[in-house]
């Protein structure tokens, strides 16, 4: 059949549990079936539907599909992972989640050990997991993986562990990996802030600071998360203030800071910067004028009040968005294309930069390929790159940009950007990305995940029914085409920020959202929480 390229699944099934009389033998013969399918959606779902029978066998077969992946090898391991621990969250699961995680000690397993390491601790208790934690012939990440599924239990002997790694972190150039999952304990641990448990790593991490062999990322993790903890103005780069502060001290001391770049209202702080935007067609719906006025407004949460005398004074305009080019700005794209270049050139040369777009697929700009330096001349042939960017007559005539929302893809590859390029696969633990890869990455979208990587023509069956999400076009009638073309497995939510939570569990990427239009505020809320960043939506209070 011809390829229906605007058609993709409307279906986001429920699996449901699996009753007693279902045979387990037919259960097993749908997912073998399911895993010569070309999509790798359909083979998704077809784990999913073993996993959901919550059969402990199922494991087994999830443990030989991760041992033995087909491609994309990596997506494959992480989703398996990710189904495991969905529906073998239980007691009885645990030793067989550990065998299999035995097998596999590579620094690319470290996603399978966060999530079963995680169910361990909550059956098992932490002591296993902080040996672990403790094991210096273990790789930093598997390591790592061990404190983070650690850091949310409140036990005090967390903090017995951090003061631990602290005092004997090896001699490997990765070793800060740990220290910043140190510090995911301490954000957890802060109602015992005025104990000396807490103070004496505390103040460790916060010597750091001061210390010229710590990596630049590693002392932005360390003095963001002391902002949040303290509820801070500022991000401070010196140990001082953070000293005070912990010793129950609010004097202020003066100190250096990390940069502050602005993208639409929000403040970030770091100086590897990544914007992610919103390409989709919908992206040339006009403005409403609610939004129009919401952009012109930099700041936030001004509120109103019925008595004049204690409403807040209303906030000061920016000069240089009023001096924007309003009577051109009618499309959301627009708006988003105007303030980035705005953005871009607020940047300063000590700052570095890249931007990424996504629609139906996503890339990096040409003129952006990789994160580097913010200087004039590559600023300004970016901005000539966005300048060029136009809509064209799709096939019925209506006007087009570059297609779907595919959001995942835009993020990832956020997080697969470096100085040159972008690497291809388990970015989440590839040295360059940490070294080299964005600090801060603000993503702007306008619609919800419609399409992700990994699409595929695949036969339909008959509870499949095809449509075009973006465009809202007409939803088909279940078995109305004998092939359709099916979107990634990023679609679902599910699947989507479970591997965001995969992407940032060691980068820690402070990650701001801007929703416009018909943006889902509920997962670009979910984004911002997962890189501790804030969401902002436009046109809607």
């Amino acid at each position: 059949m011809k390829r229906v390229v605007t058609t993709c699944l409307v279906l986001l099934a429920v699996v449901t549990l699996v009753g007693a009389d279902d045979s387990w033998d037919a259960k097993v013969a749908e997912y073998r079936a399911s895993q010569k399918r070309p999509s790798l959606w359909k083979r998704t779902l077809g784990r999913e539907a073993l996993a959901a029978t919550r059969d402990i066998r199922a494991i087994e077969f999830l443990a030989q599909d991760y041992a033995k992946p087909e491609k994309p090898r990596d997506q494959v391991q992480y989703l398996c992972a990710s189904l495991a621990a969905r529906y073998f969250n239980d007691k009885d699961s645990v030793d067989a989640l550990g065998a299999w995680r035995a097998k596999h000690k590579r620094p690319e397993d470290a996603w399978l050990w966060y999530r079963t390491l995680a169910i361990h601790q909550t059956w098992q208790g932490s002591k296993a997991v902080a040996v672990i934690a403790k094991d210096p012939e273990l790789n930093i990440f598997l390591r790592a993986a061990a404190v983070e599924a650690l850091a949310p239990r409140l036990d005090a002997e967390n903090l017995e562990l951090v003061q631990y790694l602290l005092n004997h972190l090896p001699d490997d150039k990765m070793r800060w990996v740990l220290v910043e999952s140190c510090m995911s304990v301490l954000r957890a641990q802060v109602a015992r802030l005025d104990t000396d448990a807490y103070r004496l790593p505390a103040n460790q991490l916060a010597r750091m600071l001061d210390q010229d062999v710590v990596p630049d990322h590693t002392r932005y993790v360390i003095a963001r998360t002391f902002r949040d903890i303290f509820k801070a103005e500022r991000a401070w780069l010196t140990a001082a203030p953070w000293l005070k502060l912990i010793a129950g001290d609010n004097g202020r001391v003066p100190s250096r800071t990390l940069a502050q770049p602005d993208f639409l209202g929000l403040q970030a702080e770091g100086t590897r910067i990544c914007y992610v935007i919103d390409m989709s067609d919908s992206m040339l719906t006009p403005l409403t004028e609610q939004e129009k006025q919401d952009l012109k407004n930099p700041i936030t949460g001004h509120r109103k009040h019925d008595d004049p005398d204690k409403a807040e004074p209303a906030p000061k305009g920016d000069p240089e968005i009023e001096a924007l080019p309003w009577d051109k700005i009618v499309t959301r794209f627009d708006a988003a294309r105007e303030f980035l270049k705005l953005s871009l050139r607020r940047l300063t040369p000590e700052e570095e930069f890249a931007v990424v777009w996504f629609g139906t697929q996503a890339d990096l700009l040409e003129e952006s390929d990789g994160v580097q330096k913010a200087t004039s001349k590559r600023i300004e042939k970016v901005i000539e790159e966005l300048d060029a960017i136009k809509a064209v007559k799709g096939a019925g005539g209506e006007p087009t940009l570059r297609g779907m929302t595919n959001l995942h893809g835009g993020l990832q590859r956020a997080f697969q950007v470096k100085g040159k390029g972008r690497v291809k696969d388990y970015e989440y633990v590839d040295w360059v990305t940490f070294t080299q890869g964005p600090d801060t990455i603000f993503v702007l979208s306008d619609g919800k995940q419609s399409w992700s990587d990994w699409d595929a023509i695949d036969s339909a069956d008959t509870e499949d029914v095809s449509g075009d999400p973006e465009s809202g076009g007409k939803i088909g009638d279940s078995g109305e085409y004998a092939e359709l073309h099916f979107y990634g497995p990023y679609v679902d939510e599910r699947h989507m920020l479970d591997d965001f939570l995969r992407m940032n569990l060691f980068r820690k990427c402070e990650i701001h959202c801007i929703g416009i239009g018909e943006a889902d505020s509920r997962s670009l809320k979910a984004i911002a929480d997962i890189g501790h960043g804030k969401l902002r939506m436009v046109g809607k209070r």
